[in-house]
């Protein structure tokens, strides 16, 4: 059995069903994961995912590149991922590609589940495990965005914990 990748992870299934119908269209079997998860929570759940069979990821990446470069926005504001646990980001349609390692991923979902945390106090313990168990704890190098994102996380947090806390006590 093929193992399946994810390619690119999108803000909005209107985005990943362009992506999607590109692939389908050079007969490339895909499709597409959480995506009845927009709207609200796509963002906390890290969008809705393209997956691609292994063995096609490069193809996928070169219609969806290509496609890019024509003019075509087909992986609108989109972070492309090469290779499972490698992530490119692609922001504003420029043809500037970042990788984010672990640590700056995981800067980013500690803020993403931060905002919604907001609803789910609950959700801060595990905004507090990202940000000193794999923000802090690692030796990774992290970009200004991404400690950016850690700084207001550990913002929202902080207080949010302390209302639980409070909540919790009466």
């Amino acid at each position: 059995m093929n193992e399946l990748v994810c390619i690119s992870k999108h803000m909005t299934t209107a985005e990943a069903h362009v992506a999607k119908l590109a692939l389908k269209e050079a007969e490339i079997p895909c499709f597409l994961a959480d995506s009845n998860c927009a709207g609200l929570f796509s963002n906390a759940l890290g969008g809705v995912k393209l997956m691609v069979p292994a063995d096609d990821v490069e193809r996928a990446n070169e219609i969806l590149n290509d496609s890019a470069a024509d003019g075509e926005d087909l992986i609108g504001d989109a972070w492309h991922q090469m290779t499972p646990g490698q992530s490119e980001s692609v922001a504003d349609g420029s043809d500037i590609i970042v990788r984010l390692n672990e640590r700056e991923e995981s800067a980013d979902r500690a803020f993403r589940a931060s905002l919604v945390g907001l609803l789910f106090l609950p959700l801060q313990l595990y905004v507090l495990y990202l940000l000193i168990f794999k923000v802090l704890g690692s030796d990774q190098p992290l970009n200004p965005r991404s400690r950016r994102s850690a700084w207001i996380a550990l913002s929202v947090c902080i207080p949010s914990l302390l209302l639980l806390y409070a909540l919790m006590r009466v």
